[in-house]
Parts: C-alpha cells; sequence; structure tokens
C-alpha cells in the first residue's frame, strides 16, 4: 500500500470525524451527505493529488472528469492534470453529487536568448526553463540553414535565417536564428612569380571554414586545396577562393625570365670550345639550342665546340624569354 494511497484513508477518516454531530446518517436515505477533501485547487501539468471524499451513509463515491483531457480521476480519486484548461472533477453517490474543480495552468517556458547570431559551423547552446517537468523538444523550421539537437544546441550550416521551435507540453516558444555570412581576406592578394615557384596564399575566414580554391588558368598556375600556389608559365591566373557564396581573389602573375648572355658573339676555329654563362632571372635551367649544328654545336651546359667555317645563333631560352650568341667560325 503506496504512502499516497496511506494519505487518503487518513484523509477520509479526518473527514468523517468532521461530520457534524447532529447529522444522522440514515443507511436507507437516498440523499446522502458527501465531503471532500479540496473543492478547488489548481495544478501544474503532470501534477498528481488524491480527491478524497467520504460519504455520510458510509459508501464509496465514484469520481468522474468532465473532461479527462484537462484532468483525469481514477477511481481513487487521483487526480493527474493533463492539459491547460478548467475542469470539475464530479463525486457522486447515489443521488447527491459534488464536484471540485480543477485549473491546469499553461506551461511556461523561458528562454535564455530569443535571437541568436551565429556563424557557420558555429554552436550556440540554448538554455531553457519550464513550469513543469515535462520533456522539452526542439525542432528547426530550415535545417539547411541551422540545426538543433535534443541539448538545445543550436548549429549554423550556411548563411540565412532560421527558426528553432522550443516546446514543452502544449506550450511552444520560438528563438530566431541568423547565420552570418562570412568574411573573407586574402594574404597576399596578389604575386609575383616565375615558372616553377610556389607561394602559400592564406585565407582569414571569419566563420574558420576552410575555402574552395579555384584558378581561373590551370595552364599558368595552379592552386591546390591548402592555398599553395604553383607557376607553371609565364600570363596570369585568377586565384579564387570561395566560402558560403563570399570570393576573393589573387591575381598571380607569372613573369617571363630575363637572360643575360656572358657573351652575345664569339669567333672560333675548328675545334676550338667555349663556355657561355647564361644568367637566368627565375633561376631556372635554360635550354641551349644552335640553328646549324654543322658550324658549331652546343650542349646544355652552355659548351660550344666549333666544326668548320661559317656561321651559327646560339640560342638561349626560358619560359618564353631568348637570348642569342653569333658563333663565327673562321678557318685556321
Amino acid at each position: 500500500m503506496n504512502k499516497k494511497f496511506l494519505n487518503l484513508l487518513t484523509l477520509a477518516a479526518i473527514l468523517i470525524s468532521c461530520i457534524p454531530y447532529n447529522v444522522k446518517v440514515n443507511a436507507a436515505s437516498n440523499y446522502p451527505i458527501i465531503l471532500l477533501s479540496c473543492y478547488q485547487k489548481t495544478l501544474k501539468i503532470g501534477d498528481s493529488f488524491y480527491l478524497a471524499a467520504v460519504s455520510s451513509n458510509g459508501s464509496i463515491p465514484t469520481f468522474k472528469s468532465t473532461s479527462s483531457k484537462i484532468a483525469s480521476v481514477t477511481s481513487l480519486g487521483e487526480v493527474t492534470a493533463k492539459s491547460p484548461g478548467t475542469c470539475k472533477i464530479n463525486v457522486k453517490d447515489k443521488r447527491t453529487e459534488i464536484s471540485c474543480k480543477i485549473t491546469v495552468t499553461k506551461t511556461k517556458i523561458v528562454l535564455s536568448e530569443k535571437s541568436i547570431s551565429i556563424e557557420h559551423n558555429e554552436s550556440f547552446k540554448l538554455n531553457v526553463t519550464t513550469s513543469t517537468k515535462g520533456d522539452i523538444t526542439y525542432k528547426s523550421n530550415k535545417t539547411s540553414v541551422a540545426v538543433v539537437d535534443e541539448n538545445g544546441t543550436v548549429t549554423g550550416c550556411k548563411p540565412g535565417d532560421a527558426i528553432i521551435s522550443v516546446k514543452a507540453d502544449s506550450t511552444t516558444v520560438q528563438c530566431k536564428v541568423k547565420v552570418k555570412t562570412p568574411t573573407v581576406k586574402l594574404n597576399p592578394s596578389s604575386l609575383s612569380m616565375y615558372r616553377g615557384q610556389s607561394a602559400k596564399i592564406t585565407a582569414e575566414v571569419s566563420s574558420k571554414i576552410n575555402p574552395v580554391w579555384k584558378s581561373n588558368r590551370t595552364s599558368v598556375a595552379n592552386v591546390d586545396e591548402n592555398g599553395y600556389v604553383t607557376a607553371l608559365k609565364h600570363g596570369t591566373a585568377l586565384i579564387t577562393a570561395t566560402v558560403d557564396g563570399i570570393k576573393k581573389i589573387c591575381e598571380v602573375t607569372v613573369k617571363p625570365p630575363v637572360i643575360k648572355l656572358s657573351k652575345t658573339s664569339v669567333t672560333l676555329k675548328p675545334g676550338d670550345e667555349i663556355t657561355l654563362v647564361a644568367n637566368v632571372s627565375s633561376g631556372n635551367t635554360p635550354k641551349w639550342i644552335s640553328k646549324k649544328t654543322s658550324v658549331a654545336a652546343v650542349s646544355q651546359k652552355g659548351i660550344i665546340r666549333a666544326k668548320k667555317a661559317g656561321t651559327a645563333i646560339i640560342t638561349v631560352s626560358e619560359d618564353g624569354a631568348k637570348a642569342i650568341c653569333t658563333v663565327t667560325v673562321k678557318q685556321k
């Protein structure tokens, strides 16, 4: 036998003792007197109590709610609040009926914030208090913009506006969520490079989201997912960093090198050799070519070997830049 029911029995005994001494209890009477432990009660959803009732004829009265959706009652008089509103618990014994007015108050919800502003991938915990101990549920009307978990933690998914609904019992309140457009800054905003060189572009993104990198001319310069740019040939390329629709551009110029030869003309005899030195501003190794290898040949180290009388043009080139040396071979 639980404690609540023992308390009910105790209360019933007290009620019986409260029946006025001059009230004559007639077992054959069709109109017994019914006493209740209370005649009106205000409850919160989920609350319950025992409504004690005794009849002057000693019989057990019956209990019935006028709206079990608002408050239900058991055969033993246990009343449970279900939803906001007002109803009556009617207690009846034969032809006598008396009631207890039940008022169930609406659940109150208090949010720590009615509106929040966050970045993509940023989270914020909503603190919620309610007037009852009922379960709290959360729902986002735009999960593509912001999502919320069962604990009330809101996470931004992309720039835009969303509404988080917080529900307890039949009460719902809302929190407006704005996922901000990120700010993006590139450092540097322009680059000057030679073929074969690499450089890192740093993206400062307020939302901490990694940008998507892209080159508009991959034959000139390409870029990897971390912002490392590699120059491939002279020209201009635009490197774009995109975060949530926001684009920032770094202009990359791949410069043609400047080539200077130690000599621009030489005179040799058949069988002679000479080494030309090419100073290339890019630091890359140039390519050597002789227009008349029958007169003079050249190695890829710049060593010229005269073969027979005549004139040959030695060309040294790197990424579109050229320098020449005229070789005259005379007979001994």
